[in-house]
């Protein structure tokens, strides 16, 4: 289960916000394609449905347990939500909420 969520959240969910922030701000002008930015906002959802129907039934990804599996899928999550991309995803928000609360927990809360 670990290689599956962490490859899913690296291939279903984080490369459609990378290549949004590229086209946002880390192209040069004059290769940026704004157009792009919410069909991969719409792929991203798509991809975070499917891990917000996980976590419907669990507190974490793996075994109901806390894992490493958290720890790197959580970041992207976690970018997502600051892209204002969670707010119709109710188990994803207290997933994050519920990792935060974890002592030495480094997500970024802003």
């Amino acid at each position: 289960m670990h290689l599956q969520w962490t490859s899913f959240a690296q291939s279903e969910m984080e490369a459609w916000l990378w290549s949004s922030a590229k086209h946002k701000s880390f192209y040069p002008e004059e290769k940026r394609v704004p157009a792009v930015i919410e069909p991969n906002m719409e792929e991203f959802r798509n991809g975070a449905a499917a891990m917000d129907a996980a976590l419907a039934d669990t507190p974490y990804l793996v075994g109901g347990a806390f894992s490493v599996t958290d720890i790197i899928v959580s970041w992207t999550v976690n970018w997502g939500r600051r892209m204002g991309q969670l707010d119709e995803f109710a188990n994803l928000q207290a997933y994050l909420a519920r990792l935060r609360q974890r002592e030495h927990c480094t997500l970024n809360p802003e």
